[in-house]
């Protein structure tokens, strides 16, 4: 049981790691940097490789070609996340521009003035993506691009954030039902202002609802220490602290429908898991 819901929070780690890539795309403008533009692309390729989300994967490159400032981002393992695949490109493009914005909450404007100097650049944005099987995938945001979706988003750093969490619970669930381990599938993901809400359906034969709920803190304090040691579990709860949402599984027996929630409050998870050492949030 506890494998399986430390498996479930899993699945978001490429929202974590969108995330450092953010964080390592707003790196080279600095608001006091007077060096030409190139020249700071290349400097901060140099401090490549960069890891990214507690070791999921690195920065092995960052470079101004084509018209593009280019990010080369390695998984350390197959990624399947379906926000990554062609028909979500456009969300993705989105997904990026709005974690830039999240950025301006924590580094003074960063996102916005990253953005307005790729502009003013004439530059567009490209992330080349490589998992461990091989498979690459590529993203590119245009100039235009940029321009049309910087109008489109007037959003403060943390309605930012919860747009992005929407849009990734949506593409996850093109993926479902999801088997973690036998007898017990993810069926459903979902979001309200609170809390990301994962529904895990438990085969009756299997598993007794009656024993979850006895176990509920055990569980519960369970997946807060284990994310402080893995980086699945510690992506998703960093996404959760960052965005000051809670996390609810919800477990339903297959044929009775009833359910159990475990619920981690943002307030349990603010006063557990640290804060990320490369941002600052309250």
């Amino acid at each position: 049981m506890k494998k399986a819901l430390l498996i479930a929070g899993g699945v978001f780690i490429a929202l974590a790691i969108i995330g450092n890539i953010v964080r390592t795309i707003g790196k080279p403008v600095k608001t006091t940097n007077t060096e030409p533009f190139a020249a700071q692309i290349e400097k901060a390729n140099q401090s490549c490789p960069i890891p990214v989300a507690g070791g999921a994967g690195y920065v092995s490159a960052i470079k101004l070609e084509d018209n593009n400032v280019t990010y080369y981002i390695h998984y350390n393992e197959k990624n399947n996340n379906p926000m990554l695949s062609e028909k979500n490109q456009d969300n993705f493009k989105e997904m990026l521009v709005m974690a830039l914005l999240c950025m301006n909450g924590q580094e003074y404007g960063q996102g916005d003035i990253f953005i307005n100097e790729l502009i003013n650049e004439g530059c567009g944005l490209k992330v080349v993506y490589t998992d461990a099987a091989g498979k690459k995938t590529e993203s590119v945001a245009s100039v235009s691009e940029l321009k049309t979706m910087k109008e489109k988003f007037h959003l403060n750093p943390h309605e930012a954030l919860h747009k992005i969490l929407e849009m990734e619970v949506e593409a996850e669930r093109a993926s479902l039902p999801l088997k973690i381990e036998d007898g017990m599938f993810i069926t459903n993901y979902g979001l309200d202002r609170e809390n990301i809400i994962i529904t895990i359906s438990l085969d009756e034969s299997m598993y007794s609802l009656s024993e979850v709920k006895k176990q509920k803190d055990f569980l519960k304090m369970s997946i807060l220490q284990e994310g402080l040691q893995d980086y699945e579990t510690k992506a998703l709860l960093d996404l959760c602290k960052v965005s000051h949402t809670g996390l609810v599984y919800r477990m339903t027996s297959n044929h009775s429908k009833k359910h159990c929630d475990i619920i981690i409050t943002s307030d349990e998870i603010r006063k557990t898991i640290p804060v990320p050492s490369n941002i600052s949030i309250n």
